[in-house]
């Protein structure tokens, strides 16, 4: 795993907020069940491999045969991330799909963000907000690119994950508290509550553009504008006719 995956984790976690399935719901365009579990991505084949733990059979589906709520799943998969690609990931409209995606992913963080905490402080500065939002997500950015060379260099694997985690949200609440002068337990309460208020927000903007939009016209969205670009699915010139 390379060391900008943490941004690129926060960047299909934009993409995929209200579109990834359930753990267990992989599934072909035509809502039937996938046998198995995800094992290998190739990227520029555009097939997911999946393994029956029972029966120990691979399957490989081509991207185009998933279901759209499994593509946004596999959009925010570990097997995207590390896919090998001929072409480079970094590269004109992906590159641009990246910067426009953060910058919405910051801006409802950020108000999130302003409103929970004001909420708990009882302070609406924006310069104090600016402050407190920009400096608590670079230490976390710090922290994550610190326990990404962890994980290439001794590869912890979910260990080293799941104690990255825990620092950061141990260490970020002491900066936090220290910004708007409150306790330890009210700078956590305004790290976690952003977090969950975020995502509300974009899974609602993302459930609303497809109740309004239409689940044929938003399918096509997503794959002009974020499979396609991305490599994830080849284009409709390249490949065969998506039904949706």
């Amino acid at each position: 795993m390379r060391l900008h995956s943490p941004i690129l984790l926060a960047f299909a976690t934009v993409l995929g907020f209200a579109g990834t399935a359930p753990a267990s719901d992989w599934t072909y365009r035509s809502g039937l069940p996938i046998p198995g579990e995800p094992v290998a991505y190739d990227g520029d084949g555009k097939v997911l491999a999946f393994r029956d733990k029972v029966s120990d059979r691979e399957t490989e589906v081509p991207t185009r045969e998933l279901s759209h709520a499994s593509r946004r799943k596999l959009l925010c998969s570990p097997l995207f991330l590390k896919a090998k690609r001929e072409t480079p990931f970094w590269h004109g409209t992906s590159a641009d799909l990246l910067i426009v995606s953060l910058a919405l992913f910051t801006v409802v963080l950020g108000l999130a963000f302003w409103f929970t905490a004001w909420y708990f402080t009882g302070k609406l500065n924006p310069l104090l907000t600016a402050t407190a939002f920009l400096g608590s997500w670079i230490i976390i950015a710090i922290l994550a690119v610190c326990y990404a060379f962890l994980l290439i260099r001794i590869d912890g694997g979910i260990k080293i994950i799941l104690f990255g985690t825990a620092v950061a949200l141990s260490v970020t609440p002491l900066y936090l508290s220290a910004v708007y002068n409150c306790t330890y337990g009210k700078g956590s309460l305004i790290l976690l509550s952003h977090l969950l208020a975020g995502g509300f927000i974009l899974a609602t903007g993302v459930a609303t553009i497809e109740l309004v939009g239409g689940r044929k016209v938003t399918e096509a969205w997503w794959d002009k504008v974020v499979f396609e670009p991305l490599g994830l699915i080849e284009t409709r010139d390249a490949g065969p006719p998506s039904d949706s």
